[in-house]
């Protein structure tokens, strides 16, 4: 392939490159709560708590991504500048493998809330020394790693 990304013209083509799907997480913490909320209606992972997220979108970046989940789901605004990488996951599921990046916020503008009803059936505050039980169980193993961490699961 060129530098623009195109094919040669007349060569041999590529084999098709391994794909794997993005999310991001972001964890919301101010004095030692993180906001949680609890899935409904989606299909994956019902009836749990989860860390504000979602995935990539075509053309945009990991941090506009964080943000935009943010607001779409707690209806608080994070500025990129407020996010640092915590944690990155890298997961195999027997269909498809997932990269997920993991962000933390302590600083936000606005109150946290349910903004998506249809997808949620409840928020709170917690206490980041004690994870509750019902927090979807990769994500409790993101948040209790070192940050910088690379974790990879599903590869034995």
């Amino acid at each position: 392939m060129g530098e623009d990304g195109a094919r040669p013209q007349g060569g041999t083509p590529e084999p098709e490159r391994h794909r794997v799907l993005v999310a991001v997480h972001v964890s919301l913490e101010r004095d030692g709560q993180l906001v949680l909320l609890r899935r409904a209606n989606t299909g994956f992972m019902d009836g749990f708590l989860s860390l504000p997220s979602g995935h990539l979108e075509a053309g945009e970046s990991l941090l506009a991504a964080a943000v935009r989940e943010v607001l779409e789901e707690t209806g608080v605004l994070v500025r990129e500048d407020d996010l640092e990488q915590h944690a990155l996951m890298h997961r195999r599921y027997p269909t498809r493998e997932y990269l997920h990046v993991f962000f933390r916020a302590t600083s936000w503008e606005g109150i946290p809330s349910n903004a998506e009803p249809l997808k949620c059936d409840g928020i709170g505050m917690y206490p980041r020394a004690r994870l509750p039980d019902d927090l979807i169980a990769y994500e409790r193993e993101a948040l209790e790693a070192p940050k910088g961490s690379v974790l990879a699961f599903g590869f034995d």
